[in-house]
């Protein structure tokens, strides 16, 4: 894991409060979800979000931090550790990438976005 890795999975090991706010864009958003796709949350923290994209789609959570990858998991979500750099499926392998709070973060975009496209169905 690289120093700024390190430090993102100490920062995000106990999970985000989301504001009011927060909550209210990302409810209409994930209203744009159609149902029973296969879905991959990457930066899926703890799973808030994750458990409500679950709720119509099945979904896989993928999260930089180990400490929110266990607590997904103990919530009782599908959730593995990996990098948005070098996403671990296979091409083509979901129908919808969901990613909230994340872009910002990233060192690299143009990687990110082409491993995004590569686990898409065209």
């Amino acid at each position: 894991m690289e120093e700024i890795e390190k430090i993102q999975d100490k920062a995000y090991s106990e999970g985000l409060q989301l504001t009011k706010l927060d909550w209210k864009l990302a409810q209409k958003q994930l209203n744009l979800f159609g149902e029973n796709d296969l879905v991959l949350d990457i930066g899926c923290n703890t799973g808030d979000l994750t458990k409500i994209i679950a709720n119509k789609n099945k979904v896989i959570g993928m999260e930089l931090s180990e400490g929110a990858v266990k607590k997904a998991k103990e919530r009782g979500l599908k959730a593995l550790q990996g990098s948005i750099y070098k996403i671990p499926f296979k091409d083509n392998s979901f129908d919808k990438v969901h990613l909230s709070e994340v872009i910002e973060h990233l060192l690299n975009t143009d990687q990110a976005l082409n491993e995004i496209l590569r686990v898409l169905t065209p």
